[in-house]
Parts: structure tokens; sequence; C-alpha cells
């Protein structure tokens, strides 16, 4: 009799816990879910090309022995020579020696810009780095010369660029000045080229050369020039 009432027990005690159990199962979350958006962005490989990648001040007539500069503008509207560069305290004191228009016989070595077209993706913010803001000319040796007696060195800086994008009139752009910083950022970036994924400016550089007083004559040159990079932001 006991042996029953004990079991009795058990089978209740058994029904209660398998019945908790599954009460448990009402409450349990149901399966939600969200979707996952993928996307990425990739920029156009930025490319610089030189169209000409030496900037030359020209055969400069000076006549006398007085401290001067020689300015090529960076702004790329006009090919002229006597719109790319500009004198200051060269030749007799009234400057007439050497004006603008008067380049007979003076072009052995003409005068130019440095210009180059990059390409990269359109509207996105892009640096220009130079390596450096000012680079020393030293005089070339003549026959016989020696390096004692005849190297002297000219200055230039204040270097410019002129950038003017693909779609825009060659006198539409940004001057930036790198006198003070070897790094300017274009925010706008580059304007597509023909309605491509493809951006494209065109960057000419201008700068200045300082002739000290009683700087000799002859040929000036750089052997290892100025890196010009670019890099998006």
């Amino acid at each position: 009799m006991r042996n029953t009432k004990f079991m009795n027990k058990i089978k209740k005690i058994l029904i209660f816990t398998v019945a908790v159990a599954f009460s448990f199962k009402g409450y349990s979350q149901a399966e939600i879910s969200s979707n996952m958006s993928v996307g990425a962005t990739l920029l156009q490989l930025m490319v610089i090309t030189a169209t000409k990648a030496e900037m030359n001040f020209g055969t400069i007539r000076h006549t006398d022995q007085g401290a001067a500069t020689v300015v090529i503008g960076a702004t790329a509207a006009s090919m002229a020579l006597s719109e790319i560069r500009t004198f200051s305290a060269i030749g007799s004191n009234d400057g007439t020696a050497n004006t603008a228009g008067d380049f007979s016989n003076l072009n052995s070595d003409e005068a130019a810009r440095a210009v180059y077209q990059i390409q990269g993706s359109p509207t996105h913010s892009y640096s220009i780095t130079l390596s450096a803001t000012t680079v020393d000319l030293t005089r070339e040796l003549g026959s016989g010369e020696t390096a004692g007696t005849s190297t002297q060195t000219m200055t230039v800086n204040a270097f410019k660029a002129f950038v003017n994008n693909n779609n825009d009139d060659a006198a539409t752009g940004t001057t930036i000045d790198f006198s003070s910083n070897a790094q300017n950022i274009i925010s706008g970036g580059m304007s597509k080229k023909n309605e491509s994924f493809i951006g494209e400016s065109t960057l000419s550089f201008g700068a200045t050369l300082n002739i000290g007083a009683g700087q000799r004559g002859g040929k000036y040159s750089v052997t290892d020039g100025i890196t010009v990079s670019i890099n998006y932001e």
C-alpha cells in the first residue's frame, strides 16, 4: 500500500516536471532577421604624365650687375613667351633693356613652364606635393674652366601651380602656392573626362628665378630636380 502511494507521488512529481518543462517552450523568442548591405568604393589609379617636364627660364639678357628676378607664370591660358615670364630689375634702371617682347636671338633655350596631365577618380579630393620648395641651379663649366673660379648658383623658389580641369576653358582653374608649404590639397577633385568614370586635369608650374648681384654669365642647370607627386586624400 505504501509502495502504491509512493509511486503515485513520484508520478505526480514527474507529471508536474514535464508540465513545467513544456511550459517554458511557450516563452522562446521567434527568429528575427535583418538584411546586410555590401558595397565598395574603388578609386581609379592616379596617373601623372609629363607634357613638358622641364621648366626653363630661357636666355636672359642681364645687362647690369644688380640683383634681379625672372618669374615664370603658372597659368596655362597662354603659351606666348611674353606672357610666360616677367622681369624685375633686369637691364637698365628704367627697365627698357629687356622688356617683354624683345626676345630676338634669345630663344636658344626657350622659356617654358612645366606642364603635366593627371588622371584619377572624378570629384575625389587629392593632394599635390613637391619634394622641395627651393632648388639651386649650378653654372655649367665651360671649356678650360675649373670649379674653383666658375661655380656659381642661382636659387629658384616661390613655386606656383595652376590646376585646370579637363572640361574648363584654359583660363579657368585654381592657382596654388608652394612658397611655404610643399603640399596642397585640391578638395574638389577632377572633373570627368568625356562623361566617363575617369577624371582629368592639367597641372602647370611656374616659379621665380633669383639672379644675384654680379652673377656670372653661363648656362645654369640642376642635376636632381623636384619630384611632383599626387595622391588621394
